[in-house]
């Protein structure tokens, strides 16, 4: 999706306690180990929209909205059925320029999607 030299992922996360309720029969006493190689336990929780879900994204170096969005744009494209949803999207980086050091999350929860530059909204 980016350059290794203009992001590090530095955290991704799923809200336990719905993905238990949605998927824990599903993989219930599979070691953690086991789960880390199951596709179909990724492909679980990124197709359950109703568990929460979050990445934040830690820039390695300056970075201009146009370079994240083109980024992101590329790798979500191919996935999205609505392509308006992508436009709809691309405009949240209009005017946007992230220091190195900047994070930027993104949290989906319930069919909605949440943007945080730093703590603000």
């Amino acid at each position: 999706m980016f350059s290794r030299q203009c992001i590090h992922v530095e955290a991704g996360s799923v809200h336990y306690q719905g993905f238990k309720s949605a998927m824990g029969k599903k993989y219930k006493g599979m070691a953690p180990a086991k789960l880390c190689d199951n596709a179909s336990f990724f492909d679980d929780i990124m197709q359950a929209t109703h568990v929460e879900k979050t990445i934040r994204l830690v820039f390695a170096r300056d970075v201009k909205g146009p370079a994240i969005r083109d980024a992101l744009s590329k790798a979500l494209q191919p996935k999205l059925k609505n392509t308006a949803e992508l436009a709809s999207f691309e405009n949240y980086f209009d005017g946007l320029s992230l220091k190195k050091g900047s994070h930027l999350s993104f949290s989906a929860s319930q069919g909605g999607l949440t943007t945080f530059v730093g703590d603000k909204k």
